[in-house]
Parts: C-alpha cells; sequence; structure tokens
C-alpha cells in the first residue's frame, strides 16, 4: 500500500486525518488507537473499524517475512564468536589438511611401491587435487579435519551447508589467488596479500566474491595441543625417512 496521506480516524467523537498507513501503524502499536477504531478512506463506503477493514491489517502490514526456524538456528550456531578475523588459525586449519592429505598420498604410494624420489615433487599435485577433496568435503560433512580440529566454520549467509559447486568455485579460488597454485615465491606473494585483506576488511576475495560467512568457535587447549603434535609429526616425518634412506 503507498505510503501516503489517505486514512483517517476517530478518537471519541472526534475525527482525525489524513495520515499515512504507517503512522495508522505506530499509533496503534502505541496504544493510542486499538481494533475498534475507526478508520475511512476513499476505498471504503464507509467508516468502518480497523479489525473490520480487510485491506487493513495493522498487525502484519510491512512486516519482513518471517525466517525459517532452521535458518535462525544455523545462524545462531555459526555465529561468529571473535570480531577480529583469525588470520592464523585458518592459515593452520588449511596447512594441517594439506599435511594430512600428503599424508595419505604418501601412504598409498609407498603400499603401491610407486618410487618417489623427491618428497617436495607432490605439493603441486598435493594441493591442486585437495581443492577438489574439500570441495566434497565442504558440501557434504560441511567442514574438513583441520577446520574440525581448529573449530573453523564456512557457511553460506543463512548459515547452511556450502554446495558442491559452491565449494568448488571456493577450493579454487583458494588454491590461485590464495596460494598461488602452490608455485615458488609467488605463494607467498598471494598469502601475505590475502592475509592483509584479511585483516583490513574482515573478508578474503574469494569469501566476499560468494558472499559466504567464515567464524570460529572456541578452540581450547586440548585440540590446541592436538593441532600442534599432529603438524610437528607430518613436517618432521619426511625429514627422519631421508634421514634414514640418504
Amino acid at each position: 500500500m503507498p505510503d501516503k496521506k489517505c486514512w483517517f480516524y476517530t478518537i471519541g467523537s472526534r475525527k482525525e486525518g489524513p495520515v499515512t498507513h504507517q503512522e495508522l501503524r505506530e499509533m496503534y502499536q502505541k496504544g493510542i488507537i486499538d481494533d475498534n477504531t475507526y478508520v475511512w478512506n476513499e476505498g471504503l463506503r464507509d467508516w468502518e473499524r480497523i479489525s473490520e477493514v480487510a485491506s487493513f491489517n495493522l498487525t502484519n502490514v510491512d512486516e519482513p517475512a518471517p525466517v525459517p526456524r532452521e535458518t535462525m538456528a544455523a545462524k545462531e550456531k555459526f555465529t561468529e564468536q571473535h570480531p577480529k578475523p583469525r588470520i592464523w588459525v585458518r592459515f593452520w586449519a588449511r596447512i594441517f589438511d594439506y599435511l594430512l592429505f600428503a599424508f595419505v598420498i604418501g601412504v598409498i604410494t609407498a603400499l603401491m611401491r610407486i618410487p618417489v624420489y623427491n618428497l617436495a615433487y607432490l605439493y603441486l599435485p598435493v594441493i591442486f587435487i585437495w581443492a577438489i577433496i574439500e570441495s566434497i568435503l565442504l558440501s557434504t560433512w560441511g567442514t574438513t579435519p583441520g577446520k574440525w580440529l581448529l573449530k573453523v566454520h564456512v557457511r553460506s549467509q543463512d548459515g547452511h551447508k556450502l554446495t558442491f559447486r559452491d565449494s568448488l568455485s571456493r577450493a579454487f579460488s583458494v588454491w590461485f589467488i590464495g596460494v598461488g597454485a602452490g608455485l615458488p615465491i609467488v605463494f607467498l606473494i598471494t598469502m601475505i596479500v590475502a592475509s592483509v585483506k584479511l585483516s583490513n576488511t574482515g573478508h578474503t576475495t574469494w569469501d566476499r566474491q560468494q558472499s559466504l560467512s567464515v567464524s570460529h568457535g572456541h578452540i581450547g587447549v586440548i585440540r590446541s595441543l592436538i593441532a600442534i603434535v599432529i603438524i610437528a609429526f607430518f613436517i618432521l616425518l619426511p625429514m627422519y625417512g631421508q634421514y634414514q634412506n640418504p
């Protein structure tokens, strides 16, 4: 209904107006008028009570559409608990995923007796293939091992899990824009740029472009120690292997 002064109303025997629809609504909410107040405009034949005017319902007009209960619950569950972006938490969550996946690939190549003369050569294909694996995990489980351990949550604006398409787009944006496809020196530059943007704006380029929400939960001492031990294990294991087989 257009917000123009087209309504008249009564207070006792006194007629008032014209007022806008919004003004009548505010008076109703303040108790100045009630359901028994008579109103009139050009569309009515005679004065009628507000409660009897089908085209004029003060209790629900101009109200926003109700948000589904499950959407509100999802938003509340993944509401960001830390106002500032936790750059290092996100960094180590991703490093954890990379190292874990590289470890799995290393185990598979060892079991299949596939010769790998330099483990460093696995780095580039690992982070590329991981982009696909990450997309599957985010769209099905809603998280990855590193994100789960360090309580990093990636969700759509309505608080739901990402679709596979959105997950894949995000993963390859991170692969290209965030870590520079793993190319030496390039990945350092892209990571620094991404960190600066995240610190200044609170969002990375890929999350802003897709309107995604990244939130953090309280990690705690136990999870932190577990992450440190596992990451140290993944880093030291290749060194130990090279020491045993010079």
